[in-house]
């Protein structure tokens, strides 16, 4: 995660695949991101509880997922160790 005028930095992440998903841990706060043709829809939890929830755009970069809360002006970058299975298809799709 990277604030306007600061660089990125989060610390330690647990990251969950699915086909179409991902579980993102940081700390006590998770977020659920679920990919769509054009966009990803975005959860995010401390608990059992939903303190915020957006969608937006997104892109692949490589092995990189990047997407931004325009409301809050924050852009988030997701980076992966390698391009993983069906971005390819997902990112072809999204630019249709």
């Amino acid at each position: 995660m990277a604030l306007p005028n600061a660089d990125a930095a989060c610390g330690p992440v647990q990251v969950q695949w699915r086909t179409g998903r991902a579980s993102v841990r940081i700390s006590d706060i998770v977020y659920t991101l679920r990919l769509r043709t054009a966009q990803v829809d975005v959860a995010l939890k401390q608990g059992a509880m939903q303190i915020d929830g957006f969608s937006a755009m997104y892109e692949w970069d490589g092995a990189t997922l990047r997407f931004v809360d325009a409301e809050k002006n924050v852009r988030y970058e997701l980076q992966t160790q390698a391009p993983l299975d069906g971005q390819a298809a997902a990112s072809a799709a999204a630019r249709r």
